[in-house]
């Protein structure tokens, strides 16, 4: 029984922190009014220093869209994977509209997300989902921005479980930063079906020997067979990665200035990270 199970397992009594390009508060399954809401109860833009953290980008909002997005029936969107958690938009990007992070930036949210914790006691900040980052690191990198990786650690004192996307680049034995901090839990992605063939970007540094040079990439292409669980081609993974999420074809949420309340072709490790984010919370 599905609903059953989302009944039980909803999030309740949890707020996941979203650092991103901030959320559409806006949209009907994320409280569909002013900030703060019912849904989105609180945040802060540390990008731009400013006390509205509401996405122009679309990034954020599918990111909460996957995590905590109200219940619903559209099309292929049923809510989020915790539907009864609470929000908060940590919006980081360095301008309105783009998808673009300083390592301050980044920083500051993390430790926002710590300061804030508690600020509404019944529904505590317990996890981080951040997909901003980039760079090859084949070890694990805690000594490369160390307010971030200071930030990372204060936040598991905290009890606040951290997870961060590794990437996009088909790096077989690396992952970016800061997703290759020790105290964070890295995410990868996985084909939740066979869709066929995908031919996703990847970086002329991938090992994948398949690749092949495009403009329309501005790097590399792979034509990669699709399967259930497999690791799809763009994926960045690695020895020291933690874990695999769900990625292509997630039907989630957009900002309604995009020109609707839904999204329907949202993926990558962008996806993937607040599917397990989503997951802690509904564990949780």
């Amino acid at each position: 029984c599905e609903m059953c199970i989302r009944d039980s397992y909803n999030g309740s009594g949890i707020a996941v922190a979203v650092c991103d390009t901030g959320i559409d508060y806006t949209n009907p399954h994320l409280g569909g009014g002013s900030f703060p809401n019912a849904k989105v109860i609180g945040g802060y833009d540390t990008g731009q220093l400013k006390a509205d953290p509401m996405d122009a980008n679309g990034h954020g909002t599918a990111c909460a869209g996957i995590i905590a997005g109200d219940l619903a029936e559209y099309a292929d969107y049923i809510g989020g994977v915790a539907p009864a958690a609470k929000l908060y938009a940590l919006k980081i990007s360095s301008d309105a509209t783009g998808g673009n992070a300083t390592e301050s930036a980044m920083a500051a949210a993390w430790e926002w997300a710590i300061t804030h914790q508690n600020d509404a006691p019944a529904t505590p900040i317990r996890i981080i989902s951040t997909r901003f980052g980039g760079g090859n690191y084949n070890a694990t990198c805690d000594g490369t921005y160390s307010p971030m990786t200071t930030a990372a650690a204060n936040a598991v004192a905290a009890g606040i479980t951290i997870f961060v996307s590794s990437g996009n680049d088909g790096y077989c034995s690396s992952m970016g930063w800061p997703a290759c901090i020790s105290h964070v839990i890295s995410v990868g992605a996985v084909y939740d079906a066979n869709f066929g063939n995908y031919t996703p970007c990847v970086s002329v540094d991938s090992c994948l020997p398949d690749k092949i040079p495009t403009k329309e990439c501005s790097f590399w292409y792979v034509n990669d067979a699709t399967a259930a669980d497999k690791v799809t081609a763009y994926s960045n993974s690695a020895s020291f990665l933690t874990l695999f999420a769900p990625s292509n074809q997630a039907y989630t949420l957009q900002p309604l200035s995009k020109g609707g309340a839904y999204n329907a072709t949202f993926g990558g490790t962008s996806a993937a990270c607040p599917y397990a984010a989503g997951a802690a919370a509904a564990l949780q």
